[in-house]
């Protein structure tokens, strides 16, 4: 018997207003919004992360490789990579860049990642439980409103017993 066994939905959203994509309470919002929209069992309150703080933990790294003198020595192709690093951290320290959020639920999770430079968000949503897609793309309408431009949106019917997933795409306007 050919069942569900789950749904995975992305959405790629270029929106018009960025200041969305740095304000933590709607992100925040967005991932407790979902759970309760999607009929999920919500495990834990999201967490957040933005960014650059991240930058700071990238800094401490490469400090860390710069002066370990036996790891430049056996691994001399590192040099490359960290200047390309400290370059990334640099660019890095001058956005106002964006959020990372996250949102277990018992049947799976929802993420979010945003750009504010590129003006992009990302949500993820996964859940082993069948859940209508057309109410999670109604919250995130809901919460972002006119300031979405442009949309993509993928969505993937997993199936039982060894099945092909169904997928459709569609541009979300």
């Amino acid at each position: 018997m050919n069942c569900i066994a789950g749904r995975h939905l992305t959405v790629d959203l270029q929106l018009r207003d960025s200041k969305y994509l740095r304000d933590e309470a709607v992100m925040r919002n967005l991932l407790e919004r979902m759970g309760d929209t999607l009929d999920m069992t919500i495990v834990a309150p999201p967490a957040m992360f933005k960014f650059p703080w991240m930058a700071s933990e990238l800094e401490r790294f490469t400090s860390i490789l710069e002066s370990s003198q036996d790891y430049l020595v056996e691994t001399a192709y590192a040099w490359p990579h960290i200047k390309r690093m400290r370059e990334h951290l640099e660019a890095r320290k001058k956005d106002q860049s964006g959020i990372t959020g996250f949102s277990v639920w018992l049947e799976s999770h929802c993420s979010i990642h945003t750009f504010p430079e590129r003006g992009e968000a990302h949500i993820d949503i996964f859940s082993c439980k069948d859940f209508a897609s057309v109410r999670a793309l109604i919250l995130i309408r809901e919460i972002f409103g006119d300031s979405i431009l442009q949309g993509g949106i993928a969505e993937i019917e997993r199936q039982r017993g060894g099945y092909m997933p169904k997928v459709n795409a569609y541009a979300l306007t």
